[in-house]
């Protein structure tokens, strides 16, 4: 209902279809139409129609007359006919009514600047790269920032699946494209890392607020009915003006929860993605690392992932619903592709509804399932050949509009999609709390604006991986329990140890501060070392002695000398512990004084 707005100055109570026009359905209540049916269940709705009027019919919707077009063949007569429909008007007119600037519409007089070109020159193109880099940088800033350790080393970190993936995005794009306010030096002040993300996160509060109404707003609802989206947005559009953006750097030139709800139901989407990850690191030589060089992905290796992108699709074709509106600048005739032409008024409504692409049986076998690979054929490379009545679609997926009215940021948006689950996979184990749980519906409040949002969250839990979760000495407090790796480190901030806690059969190398030695027992090789569950080989580090946990079969002494237990944690950048190499002097009173764990 509220897509669409207040109606045109010519428009009728009522309409009678006219001879060559589509059949109209002008609903029982007076200006709202049909909008009440069509606000409940557009998609029910709409199939409904179709099934007795055809490929094309007209509703009353909020006072203004549509045409739904539900023949995707027929899609391209109207994508091509720029010269009879509009797309500029409706969008222009929708982001007037909800930011409450000036119209921008050139026919209104505004000729200060072609926003679409500004968008397409900024989101695209030579401005594509930088901020897919920045992007990378501030999501790992964000996802692996500092956190105070948990009381309990077993505990994982709890939160609802969509208030993280909206938080971590947002504020990860929020630093994108609209810069940070600290300077190099001011990054290492912690402080000031603190007050920068205040910043940010009053800034995501304040856009909850107003985008809690937004579907009104864009109805024509005044703003000023909404006190605090009202105070939300003027927060928002003062943050965000030239003045203060101008003390920021790295600004700009200018889905995510049901992917990760369904790629955590499903153990075999989480393996294909995980593999995809695994071969990308390998690949370029990187290995993730909390404390070690961030990682990079360029757009050509972002571009080369097939499983996570058809992740993506698949999630956005599940969930998206936003509708593609023209308005026709004349009367003229429509051409459909099954030779029938029929006859549109000036100001009349053309809309194309993808979820009925995307929910179509003869397009996608059961289109209410997820399927991680739907988009993959027989080689896992991108499937693009998708058939309807035996003839192969042109359009088959629609969740970013289509012709000129694509969304401009499409490909950032895709692309920052990808880095923040790939990042997630690279770094991360995550579990349902409940594995029984039902993806949650979707809130039809905001059909035709884009991504539909669900009713309700569904919590996970979350930690570091096995091999991520030691962070460098004097910077953590707890190591945590990772699968069969058992040890817990408790640090004084001065960075020595203080207590070793031993858990049930666990057996621990111990390399000591810079007076340390260490002892093997018997049966022992110096080099190899057999390491518990997932870990793998030990790497050689130079002098570095790491702390390891050992074969439960294995037996482990220490040199006394040890002072006060102090330790240094050295990991190789891939963030995987490596072959022990003993120190190359070791005195026989040392070595004479060993104690077994």
């Amino acid at each position: 209902m509220g897509l669409f707005g207040r109606p045109s100055t010519n428009t009728k109570l009522t309409r009678s279809g006219q001879p060559g026009e589509p059949q109209v359905e002008n609903g029982w209540i007076p200006y709202l139409g049909c909008a009440l049916q069509f606000g409940a269940n557009p998609l029910e709705f709409l199939r409904s129609r179709q099934n007795k009027y055809g490929h094309i019919f007209t509703c009353k919707i909020a006072g203004q007359y549509i045409h739904f077009l539900c023949d995707p063949f027929s899609y391209h007569s109207v994508i091509r006919q720029g010269r009879h429909l509009d797309w500029k008007k409706f969008h222009l007119a929708a982001s007037a009514k909800a930011f409450g600037h000036d119209s921008m519409d050139p026919s209104h007089g505004y000729t200060t600047e072609n926003l679409h070109q500004t968008f397409l020159k900024t989101l695209q193109g030579e401005a594509l790269p930088s901020l897919i880099e920045n992007m990378m940088e501030n999501l790992q800033n964000v996802m692996l920032q500092p956190q105070p350790a948990p009381q309990h080393p077993k505990e994982w970190e709890v939160e609802g699946i969509f208030a993280f993936c909206y938080k971590v995005m947002f504020e990860s794009g929020y630093l994108t494209l609209f810069g940070k306010e600290l300077n190099v030096q001011e990054e290492q002040s912690l402080a000031r890392q603190e007050a920068q993300k205040a910043l940010v996160l009053n800034a995501l509060e304040n856009f909850k607020e107003f985008d809690k109404i937004f579907p009104a707003l864009v109805a024509g609802l005044p703003i000023h009915v909404f006190k605090s989206a009202h105070s939300a947005r003027e927060n928002l559009a003062k943050s965000m003006m030239a003045e203060n953006l101008s003390k920021r750097r790295d600004v700009s030139d200018l889905i995510t929860m049901r992917m990760l709800l369904n790629d955590t139901l499903s153990a075999e989407a989480m393996k294909a993605a995980s593999e995809e990850v695994k071969k990308v690191l390998e690949s370029t030589g990187q290995r993730p690392n909390p404390q070690g060089p961030l990682l990079t992905l360029t757009r050509e290796q972002l571009d080369n992932l097939p499983v996570i992108d058809s992740i993506i699709k698949e999630a956005m074709r599940l969930s998206s619903a936003s509708m593609n509106v023209r308005i026709a600048k004349e009367d003229f005739l429509l051409h459909l592709d099954n030779k029938e032409s029929y006859r549109i008024r000036k100001d009349d409504v053309i809309a194309l509804y993808p979820q009925l692409l995307h929910f179509d049986p003869e397009i996608y076998e059961d289109p209410l399932e997820y399927k991680y690979d739907r988009y993959l054929d027989e080689n896992g490379q991108e499937k693009t050949c998708f058939y309807r009545q035996g003839r192969r679609l042109r359009y088959f997926y629609m969740p970013f509009g289509s012709g000129v009215t694509k969304c401009p940021g499409r490909f950032f948006a895709v692309h920052e999609i990808k880095q923040f689950l790939f990042l997630l996979l690279a770094h991360f184990d995550m579990e349902l709390l409940d594995s029984q749980v039902k993806v949650p519906p979707l809130d039809q409040s905001r059909a035709g604006l884009g991504i539909l949002q669900p009713v309700y969250d569904v919590d996970f839990r979350y930690r570091l991986k096995a091999h991520l979760a030691v962070i460098c000495a004097g910077h953590l407090g707890v190591l945590q329990e990772r699968s069969s790796v058992l040890v817990i480190w408790e640090f004084y901030r001065s960075g020595h140890l203080g207590v070793l806690q031993e858990r049930s059969s666990v057996l621990v190398i111990w390399e000591f501060y810079r007076s340390g030695h260490l002892c093997w027992s018997s049966g022992s090789s110096t080099g190899a070392v057999i390491c518990a569950g997932h870990l793998g080989v030990l790497q050689e580090r130079s002098s570095v002695l790491v702390i390891w946990e050992f074969y439960r079969s294995g037996h482990l002494c220490w040199s006394s000398g040890s002072s006060t237990g102090a330790v240094i944690w050295e990991f190789y950048r891939s963030g995987h512990l490596g072959v022990l190499q003993e120190r190359p002097h070791v005195p026989s009173s040392a070595s004479s004084k060993v104690q077994h764990i």
